[in-house]
């Protein structure tokens, strides 16, 4: 991933600068948002526990500057998330199983239908003239 600076620069960018204006800002940073490391609140809380660690010392600033950042950093903890997890890239849910055996992931509201088996699963669709194997023959006329 790029820098947390570079990439905020280019969201903002995204999302106040675009083009686009018929597209509403929160659409736009939906769009922008490629992860959920990507969202305005984790970029800019990387920047501050990097300027804490690596910049933020003495003598480049005072005591009570450090506390003032510490103080930021702990507001930005606190902050909900500006897009959910499951609406972080363009608004897709996106699920990877990379481990043996069956994840179960329900990323959203409603039923979560499980077939650890090979067959299809029929959730609650309606249907006619449904068959399992085969067809039956058609009903006699009288």
């Amino acid at each position: 991933m790029p820098r947390p600076t570079k990439r905020l620069h280019t969201i903002c960018g995204e999302v106040i600068l675009a083009d686009d204006d018929d597209k509403p800002p929160l659409d736009r940073y939906k769009t922008a948002v490629k992860s959920p490391d990507e969202r305005v609140e984790v970029l800019v809380k990387s920047i501050l526990q990097t300027g804490l660690k690596e910049i933020a010392k003495e003598p480049y600033i005072t005591a009570a500057e450090r506390r003032e950042l510490k103080e930021a950093l702990k507001k930005v903890e606190e902050i909900e998330p500006s897009l959910p997890n499951s609406n972080a890239a363009a608004g897709q849910n996106i699920s990877n199983n990379e481990a043996d055996g069956t994840i179960n992931v329900n990323q959203g509201n409603g039923n979560m239908n499980i077939n650890p088996g090979s067959g299809q699963i029929f959730d609650g669709a309606e249907f006619q003239n449904l068959y399992f194997g085969v067809q039956p023959p058609a009903p006699r006329q009288l």
